[in-house]
């Protein structure tokens, strides 16, 4: 039975514990004897207040429809309190002249109930009858709730529905605490079981479930706010009841995940600096309890957009108990008996799988925030006997190198001879073309995770193509270079500028005139064509495949045109023509 506590059935609960404490707990409970459906007296204080029990009452009738909807709710209740044999006894008495106990009993075979019942004819109208005269509080019908402590106070008018139990068990678990002087009973006033789960990141869990893993059939507590004082019975006997923090699975798994992160699992594998806990969780995607290079292989695959999730991994977050030790195991959960005896961490984080840098807080190493810097890179294009050619460099020398990321938007489908000069560990797996996006990504981490130094304005990755690019950054993926500073890591964005070497003013656009055509040559790609003349404008936008480009010029009136011819590097030349 899964005891949600609502929010707002919470704060109405409060309210009036909090606002009426002398109509709740003012006068004392009337004692009175009842003679049930199978012929056994029942004494109120001398059977159960003065040995110390909590007596839960039920006032309800045979035909009333919300108290027969309730029933099997509270039997459970009942069941899970002890039916009798510990320190809470439930009882239900019948308000209406026409119940008998022979129909009390019908009634209870009916929905299995296992504790006492009594009708008018046992003595149920005199023992109901303080409740029903407002001297306890207003009384609204049935069923009506009451729990009575081992001093007689009473809680009245207690709320309870079989979706929302938790107001009767915190009823019944305070009434427990109650002290009492002199002979009777009496409950520890000390809530012993009280303990808090903390969530030591900044991701935080949606539930936080008390759960029995090892018999199903035991209630399970969800706490949102993750404290629990006694505020409901939990079970004495808990060997199997654990605390598990659980986190919707809702988002981007690549969310967050980058190269640093990588650097992070190499430093760890080469005993550089261990991960901590949730860094380890974070960092096992292929789910091997173990933290492998086949962990960076799987982050590599999902940054370059080679697969779209993890393979072994089915979910996008998940949670760690003890997330700042350093032992190595991964667990999502603790057991209930190992917290309260501090045998084990009441301490848990929530974090992304792949993302090892949102957990850096844990540790001595911390990466800082990507948006908090940039360095700068170009891309400059000159022309090659077979195309053109591409090299991406540093503006500046950048010392301490440990990962880089990017990508970049065009058709890089024709592209060939990729390379990064002189940096170790560069091979296919490094980068991939996804022609589908037009989108080129590439990645490298320094195996040696101790940092390379890269020299600016010296070609650094290179690549061919046979026809012109004009490249621009990915949306898809973050451009990102991770790099040692100061002893500290630091993760910045990668800014790209274009420097287009492939097209000079030196090259004059040709115009040779026919009298069927204009035909426009080049040493350079042209990319768009407008001709104008003094009866307005017309835009021809041809895009030309090559070098050359002819327009028709039979449709056009007699009179002086302008072709605007521009480059692809952007720059533009205006030309004229006459027509006759």
């Amino acid at each position: 039975m899964n005891l949600n506590l609502k929010n707002n059935a919470m704060k109405k609960f409060l309210f009036i514990l909090l606002i009426s404490p002398a109509l709740l707990f003012g006068a004392k409970a009337p004692d009175f004897t009842i003679t049930d459906y199978n012929n056994k007296v029942h004494k109120l204080y001398a059977d159960y207040l003065d040995k110390n029990k909590v007596v839960v009452l039920k006032l309800f009738f045979v035909d009333c429809p919300p108290c027969n909807a309730a029933a099997p709710a509270f039997q459970q209740a009942n069941l899970k309190w002890g039916n009798g044999a510990n320190r809470v006894q439930f009882l239900e008495l019948s308000t209406q002249t026409w119940d008998n106990n022979a129909d009390v009993k019908g009634y209870s075979a009916k929905h299995s109930i296992t504790f006492p019942g009594a009708a008018s004819d046992g003595g149920a109208l005199e023992a109901t009858a303080p409740y029903k005269n407002s001297q306890f509080g207003t009384y609204y019908g049935t069923p009506t709730y009451i729990v009575i402590s081992p001093n007689g106070e009473v809680n009245y008018n207690v709320r309870f529905y079989s979706n929302e139990p938790v107001p009767l068990d915190s009823a019944i678990t305070q009434a427990l605490r109650v002290t009492v002087g002199g002979t009777g009973g009496g409950g520890d006033t000390r809530c012993k079981d009280s303990f808090g789960v903390k969530i030591t990141s900044k991701l935080k869990p949606d539930h936080v479930y008390f759960r029995d893993i090892l018999y199903s059939g035991n209630p399970e507590y969800d706490i949102p706010s993750g404290q629990y004082n006694c505020e409901f019975y939990f079970p004495p006997i808990r060997d199997g009841y654990y605390v598990i923090p659980e986190k919707n699975q809702i988002g981007n798994i690549f969310d967050g995940v980058s190269t640093a992160d990588i650097v992070l699992i190499q430093k760890h594998i080469l005993g550089q600096k261990k991960l901590n806990d949730l860094q380890f969780a974070l960092a096992d995607v292929n789910k091997t309890l173990s933290v492998t290079a086949s962990d960076i292989i799987e982050i590599r695959k999902l940054i370059l957009g080679v697969t779209n999730k993890f393979a072994k991994v089915n979910a996008i977050y998940t949670v760690q108990n003890n997330p700042s030790a350093y032992t190595g195991i991964i667990s999502n959960r603790a057991k209930i008996n190992d917290i309260l005896s501090n045998k084990s961490s009441n301490e848990f984080g929530v974090g992304h799988y792949g993302d090892i840098t949102a957990a850096s807080s844990f540790a001595d190493e911390f990466i800082d925030s990507r948006s908090s810097c940039a360095v700068d890179f170009s891309i400059r294009i000159t022309k090659s006997s077979t195309g053109y050619k591409y090299v991406l460099y540093p503006t500046e020398d950048i010392k301490g190198v440990l990962a880089f990321q990017f990508g970049l938007k065009e058709n890089f489908a024709a592209i060939s001879n990729i390379n990064l000069k002189n940096i170790p560990g560069f091979s296919p797996s490094n980068f991939y073309v996804n022609s589908d996006k037009n989108e080129l990504r590439l990645i490298w981490d320094d195996p040696s995770a101790l940092g390379e130094h890269f020299i600016s304005k010296e070609g650094l990755i290179s690549f061919n193509s046979p026809r012109l690019l004009n490249p621009k950054e990915s949306e898809n993926i973050q451009s990102e270079i991770t790099f040692i500073d100061g002893g500290s890591i630091e993760a910045c964005d990668i800014r790209f500028h274009i420097i287009n070497d492939a097209v000079t003013k030196k090259t004059k656009i040709k115009l040779i005139p026919s009298p069927e055509s204009v035909l426009l040559t080049s040493d350079d790609v042209i990319e768009e064509i407008s001709v104008v003349n003094h009866q307005g404008t017309f835009l021809i936008n041809l895009k030309p495949n090559d070098n050359g480009v002819e327009i028709p010029t039979q449709h056009l009136l007699n009179g002086v045109y302008f072709i605007k011819a521009i480059r692809a590097n952007g720059e533009n030349e205006i030309l004229k023509f006459i027509k006759i």
